[in-house]
């Protein structure tokens, strides 16, 4: 992802100071905390697509940034 990508979701969505307390890139864990829904969810929000994944081996990381434009996104 772009820096310029990440940027324009911070500024234009007015929305920089979402899930702050996160790293840039997330695991199942912490996407199940910000999202408030269980492990087992998220895995499968991410084996449908839904969330661009990353992936680490076993693991699976996502940008923070592709969170907050899902949660935009449910929002609408």
């Amino acid at each position: 992802i772009a820096m310029e990508q990440i940027n324009a979701v911070q500024t234009d969505s007015g929305f920089e100071n979402i899930f702050a307390d996160y790293p840039d890139v997330v695991g199942a864990d912490e996407i199940a905390k910000m999202l408030g829904i269980s492990r087992k969810q998220v895995y499968k929000i991410l084996r449908e697509g839904r969330l661009p994944v990353i992936r680490c081996g076993r693991s699976y990381r996502v940008a923070k940034v592709n969170v907050i434009k899902y949660v935009l996104q449910g929002a609408q």
